[in-house]
C-alpha cells in the first residue's frame, strides 16, 4: 500500500482548527434552538458550553494527533491551545471587558489545553 503524503505542519493544525470550530457552530447553534425551546438554567447552559469547548478541542487535537507521526500529544496540546487563543480573541472583540486572569478564563484555557492534548493522546 502507498504511504500517504506528508502534509506541513501548520496546514495540519489549521484543519484540526477548523475542524473543531465547525464542531463548535453547530453544537452552539444545537444548544440555542434548545434553549428556545426548553427553558434552562444558567448553570446548566454554562456547564453545556464548558462541554462543548472541551469536546471541540478533543475533537482538534484527535485530528491533529492522526495527521502527524510523533509527539502526537504535543500537536493536540498545540492544537488546543490554538483554539482557546481564537475563542479568547472572539470574546475579547465582542465584550471588550474581559480579565484574562479571572479564574474562569484560566480554567476554560486548562479545559481547552487538556481536551486537546488528551485528543492527541487517544489518536491513532
Amino acid at each position: 500500500m502507498e504511504k500517504m503524503q506528508k502534509r506541513s505542519k501548520p496546514v495540519t493544525l489549521l484543519i484540526s482548527l477548523l475542524g473543531s470550530w465547525i464542531v463548535t457552530a453547530v453544537l452552539l447553534v444545537l444548544l440555542a434552538a434548545a434553549m428556545m425551546k426548553i427553558q434552562l438554567e444558567e448553570g446548566k447552559i454554562s456547564a453545556a458550553v464548558t462541554v462543548i469547548y472541551l469536546g471541540s478541542a478533543f475533537l482538534g487535537g484527535r485530528i491533529a494527533g492522526r495527521r502527524t507521526e510523533n509527539k502526537k500529544y504535543l500537536w493536540g496540546l498545540l492544537a488546543g491551545m490554538c483554539y482557546f487563543a481564537v475563542l479568547f480573541l472572539l470574546t475579547l472583540i465582542l465584550k471588550r471587558n474581559i480579565d484574562p486572569s479571572s479564574i474562569q478564563t484560566i480554567t476554560t484555557a486548562c479545559l481547552c489545553m487538556g481536551g486537546g492534548m488528551l485528543g492527541g493522546m487517544l489518536a491513532f
